[in-house]
């Protein structure tokens, strides 16, 4: 651990920059120097090293009891490495750096709403919980339901996502069975997807005719768990009113008409 400026500037131009541009190109988002500085004010660096030299590094700052992991980067030609065990044991540490300054939180920053996403099911693992919705400040984009059609069942099936209606996070799962699966198989589609702070999972049925079921005992993370036909979304007094708010890069939202 590190509160040096010359290792914080080190970090910002060679790992923290090139590392995210490098990974999200065009939509990328950069700190800038001036705000990671002030961040570290309150804060310190992470610094994992090979051979005496600097591989990556991870910025914290800390807020009340809080720890929050800001910032993630990586020298160019060790990229490999922050998949292969580096990040994992970097979190760790952050983890025991907390429990050393008797913090009670790890923030683990911000992730995609994609629930199949592998950050989303790395941060679940870890038993993460969902907090104050990002779109509120980041802003989002809107789209319908116009069209069922091969491609879009196809890009729902394998793209879950954490959806907020009234307020409340839900995560949406869309399937193609004609009736409710049995546990196993609900606990195989769960499976790695899904973290506290998860009021309702709502389970869209491509094939199911049928009137919205309650399936009871198949979650230990949400409260309710609801089966219903796809066909709900696509009724017109409902695809008028309803928008899906896609935001941009952190949140997927699900606005229900009244």
């Amino acid at each position: 651990w590190t509160r040096g400026e010359e290792e914080l500037k080190e970090f910002y131009t060679s790992m923290y920059v090139p590392f995210i541009q490098k990974t999200h190109g065009d939509a990328s988002y950069l700190y800038s120097y001036g705000e990671m500085k002030k961040m570290y004010e309150e804060g310190e660096l992470l610094i994992a090293e090979r051979n005496g030299e600097m591989i990556a590094g991870l910025l914290v700052h800390y807020k009340g009891k809080k720890v929050m992991m800001t910032s993630f980067g990586v020298m160019d030609g060790h990229e490999a490495l922050a998949n292969e065990g580096l990040f994992d044991s970097m979190v760790f540490e952050v983890f025991l750096r907390g429990k050393e300054k008797n913090n009670t939180h790890v923030s683990l920053g911000y992730c995609r709403s994609f629930l199949k996403d592998e950050a989303m099911r790395f941060k679940s693992r870890l038993g993460s919980e969902l907090l104050s919705p990002c779109h509120e400040t980041s802003g989002y984009l809107t789209f319908q339901f116009l069209q069922e059609s091969q491609s879009l069942r196809s890009l729902l099936i394998h793209h879950p996502f954490v959806c907020t209606q009234n307020g409340e996070y839900r995560a949406c799962f869309f399937v193609k069975a004609g009736e409710p699966m049995a546990h196993e198989d609900l606990q195989m589609l769960f499976r790695d997807s899904l973290c506290h702070g998860i009021k309702e999972i709502q389970i869209y049925d491509f094939l199911y005719r049928g009137a919205e079921k309650a399936l009871e005992g198949v979650s230990m993370v949400a409260d309710r768990v609801s089966w219903q036909g796809f066909s709900k979304l696509m009724e017109p007094a409902i695809r008028t009113n309803d928008q899906m708010l896609l935001n941009q890069g952190d949140a997927i939202l699900l606005k229900a008409g009244r």
